[in-house]
């Protein structure tokens, strides 16, 4: 669009006139809600088409919030007031079976479905990575807001977001690690020098149907399966051997038992 700053505005005149400031949502409002989604997305350095998807990701509901401040009949106005890339982000955000899609996201073959339609289809490589930052923006912030939200939630999301890593950028992963590491969890910088772990004291000593573990000083971690590769692979030697030295980053650490969570670097 011509103007970033017209469009937000044009975006926020929609979600007053379709009664988002009225609507109640843990932190306080909708609108309020989205306004923190769309802050923290800038805080990542986020493009303003993605911004601003943050900003009307509510207007088609979710698989997690039933309502709608739009019909899929009215797409076309909020595409005038934020421009059509925008607004196909929040289609395609809003249009996400959750259960069915978020497995394979990683996955250059891995299938998504609308559930509008019905339809499973390859999402290209920024549509996924997209679907993802826009994710983690909305899933931190009720983190942030409600207690609650947190305790049930955070274990699980710390594990999604953990094996979406690929698909997220360094702002938002460590957002996610600073946010949602677990009591007993000792958070980990990710940055080489800091977080980015040579396995120089040990080596990828086993791997099973799960993963493969590698040992660091003693210290046993794991990479998960799902964050080996992108591709598609037959047995965890395919993307690495026993015995090699990984460039790994620590995700996280259980201190009671002494386990790390790694994912590649």
């Amino acid at each position: 669009m011509g103007s970033d700053s017209a469009a937000f505005d044009a975006a926020h005149d929609l979600l007053i006139r379709c009664g988002a400031a009225a609507l109640p949502h843990p932190g306080g409002t909708l609108l309020a809600h989205l306004g923190r989604v769309t802050s923290r997305l800038a805080a990542w350095n986020a493009r303003p088409d993605l911004r601003l998807a943050g900003l009307c990701h509510a207007f088609y509901g979710t698989d997690g919030f039933a309502g709608s401040l739009l019909p899929l009949e009215r797409r076309g106005e909020l595409a005038a007031a934020i421009g059509a890339e925008a607004e196909e982000l929040v289609h395609f955000y809003a249009s996400c079976d959750r259960e069915f899609s978020y497995a394979g996201l990683t996955r250059h073959d891995g299938l998504f479905r609308d559930r509008f339609t019905d339809r499973a289809f390859l999402p290209t490589a920024r549509q996924r990575a997209d679907f993802a930052e826009l994710t983690a923006a909305n899933e931190l912030d009720l983190a942030a807001v409600d207690p609650e939200f947190r305790e049930r939630w955070g274990g699980e999301l710390l594990e999604l977001f953990t094996r979406w890593r690929p698909l997220l950028s360094e702002a938002a992963a460590e957002d996610v690690r600073g946010l949602l590491a677990r009591d007993g969890e000792e958070r980990a910088p990710s940055r080489a020098g800091s977080g980015q772990v040579r396995s120089a004291p040990g080596s990828c000593h086993a791997s099973s149907p799960g993963g493969v573990f590698v040992e660091l000083g003693g210290v046993e971690g794991m990479i998960s399966a799902a964050e080996l590769s992108w591709e598609r692979f037959g047995h965890d030697e395919d993307v690495v051997v026993v015995r090699e030295e990984p460039d790994v980053e620590v995700a996280a650490i259980d201190l009671p038992t002494r386990r790390v969570r790694l994912v590649p670097a």
